[in-house]
């Protein structure tokens, strides 16, 4: 006894039966039958596209997509420009050795004061009965220097130390990037209009910083 034949359900019948199909329409309509077969071709290569998954069954990103994290590795592929951070530093990172060198004499550096924004140091040099005090104060801009300046008494430019600098009564003031250093004394040499000594020091608390 012969069982009945199931009914082929798989796609490539499907796929063959569709085809003829359409030639036999294009057959009948006088359309070209190379015509015909493009057409059925382009609908196979259409349905037959696989998806493209990632890890864990997520879909993958198409060429030229962009994900959560862009080039740069920042969410949303952006970053911060160069040089957008305000520049930080305190007194103390002008060290003994480096204060030495500057002024030629043996020095020793002590924190008097220091807060979020600012600290004042005092650099005892051998021979001086004072020390000289100097500043560092951040995230200020050529606006907060000016103001300094037009406060100041006996105010000359002076140049190539930092981005800008002057000297007046009580020694040499400057601004490099977005931090003001402030060098007060020695009051004996400033007497006698000599800076050398507050300029040396400003130049060396500047290179310290970097």
């Amino acid at each position: 006894m012969r069982h009945p034949r199931r009914p082929v359900r798989s796609a490539a019948v499907f796929g063959i039966v569709a085809s003829g199909a359409i030639l036999l329409g294009a057959c009948s309509s006088g359309t070209p039958i190379a015509t015909a077969a493009a057409t059925t071709s382009t609908a196979a290569a259409t349905t037959s596209t696989p998806v493209a998954t990632g890890p864990a069954g997520s879909v993958a990103s198409a060429p030229g997509g962009t994900g959560a994290t862009g080039a740069t590795g920042v969410p949303g592929g952006t970053s911060a420009p160069p040089g957008s951070a305000t520049r930080g530093g305190k007194c103390t990172d002008l060290t003994a050795a480096a204060a030495t060198a500057a002024v030629g004499k043996p020095t020793t550096v002590a924190i008097e004061s220091s807060d979020a924004t600012s600290s004042t140091c005092d650099i005892t040099i051998a021979g001086d009965v004072y020390p000289v005090q100097i500043s560092v104060v951040t995230a200020v801009d050529a606006a907060h220097l000016a103001e300094e300046k037009s406060n100041a008494a006996d105010v000359k430019e002076l140049t190539g130390v930092g981005d800008q600098a002057f000297t007046d009564a009580l020694g040499v003031e400057a601004l490099t990037g977005t931090v003001e250093i402030k060098v007060t004394g020695p009051g004996d040499a400033l007497k006698n209009n000599d800076y050398s000594v507050s300029t040396a020091l400003a130049k060396a608390m500047i290179a310290a910083l970097k």
